[in-house]
């Protein structure tokens, strides 16, 4: 079985890792439209990390997760569900959030853990490393979609 891919912002491309998510961190589900967390009350002073997932749809391969803090002020002009956006501005996207972000880690579920798990756990897992590979814990978890992660 081959190891998956786990990549933060302080460190290299890493075989495990040494960061959990506490039992504290609270799940959050968003369907639509892209929150900040500085404009939620409710998170003043908090670490708060968003994570989607990538790959579900292909007949092979990995699937992929992203999990990033941001600082309460970024400029990310156009930033929406990367399904909407074209090739050139992921890719400028993925500049602009590597650059400002407090941190971000970057994550995978192997095809042989697909196999085994199956497409939809397998994403679960993706998250769930990329939420713990962060160099700073969050307080708070949104994922983009409609089931979380077991932290």
């Amino acid at each position: 079985m081959s190891e998956p891919l786990i990549h933060s912002s302080t460190d290299s491309l890493a075989d495990s890792v040494t960061h959990s998510v506490p039992q504290s961190v609270t799940q959050s589900v968003t369907q639509s439209g892209m929150l900040r967390a500085s404009a939620l009350p409710q998170h003043a002073g908090q670490q708060v990390a968003g994570v989607d997932e990538a790959g579900r749809g292909p007949l092979a391969g990995a699937v992929y997760a992203a999990a990033v803090i941001l600082p309460s002020h970024y400029d990310l002009p156009g930033l929406n569900d990367s399904k909407k956006l074209t090739e050139r501005r992921r890719e400028k996207l993925y500049e602009l959030i590597t650059a400002q972000a407090t941190c971000y880690a970057i994550a995978s579920a192997s095809p042989d853990e697909i196999d085994k798990l199956n497409i939809f756990h397998a994403s679960l897992l993706a998250m769930q490393r990329a939420a713990k590979a962060l160099a700073s814990q969050p307080d708070f978890v949104y994922v983009d979609g409609t089931h979380c992660p077991v932290w």
